[in-house]
């Protein structure tokens, strides 16, 4: 089994499912802004990067009618990428599919085999993709990672992403694992060809 990395799919060439702002998010926060002693505690904390002031600093500094904008990346990590539905542009018009009949010991078996062949332990998570676009505001910024938005552009792919972090971040583009608990997790399964 080979798990790539989140740089990797970053760089993929495939217009389809080619994602070159994966893991990213933008936070602004819209025109208006004041920055001073009333912002909220999101605007305090970006302000507080961007100029270095400290709280009570800012507590004596009035900007009206600003803008606060930043672009978060998601570090480099270990990423393995699944659909939670059957479709055949999920399968990339593929005739069969693996399907994960226990997808939470899946994710931990895949994990356990990932971390023994890095030799450290991992920081994992396993969650269904978030589609839409990756301009947040407010605190959405501290609630969705990057890691787990895409555009609507890709909801067809209807992904469950396993993301594994690393310290130092991974300095591979993939590794290959042997797992063997995975065929007892797994089988292979016909796409219908009505699925969609």
């Amino acid at each position: 089994m080979r798990v790539r990395t989140l740089d990797y799919y970053r760089q993929w060439e495939d217009a389809r499912r080619g994602d070159q702002d994966g893991g990213t998010l933008r936070f602004d926060a819209g025109g208006g802004v004041n920055v001073g002693a009333g912002m909220d505690s999101l605007t305090r904390m970006a302000v507080q990067a961007f100029t270095g002031l400290h709280a009570k600093q800012l507590d004596r500094v009035a900007v009206v009618d600003s803008r606060v904008s930043t672009r978060e990346l998601h570090q480099n990590c270990w990423v393995y990428c699944t659909a939670h539905e059957l479709s055949s542009d999920a399968s990339g018009g593929r005739s069969a599919c693996v399907e994960i009949m226990e997808p939470d010991e899946f994710f931990r078996v895949i994990g356990s085999a990932l971390a023994a062949r890095v030799g450290q332990e991992l920081e994992a998570h396993a969650y269904g993709v978030t589609y839409r676009e990756r301009v947040v505001r407010g605190d959405e910024f501290v609630r969705l990672s990057s890691a787990f938005v895409k555009p609507p552009r890709f909801t067809f792919e209807s992904e469950v992403r396993g993301i594994w972090l690393s310290d130092p971040p991974p300095g591979q583009p993939y590794v290959d694992l042997v797992v063997p608990d995975l065929p007892s997790l797994v089988r292979i399964v016909e796409v219908p060809k009505y699925a969609v």
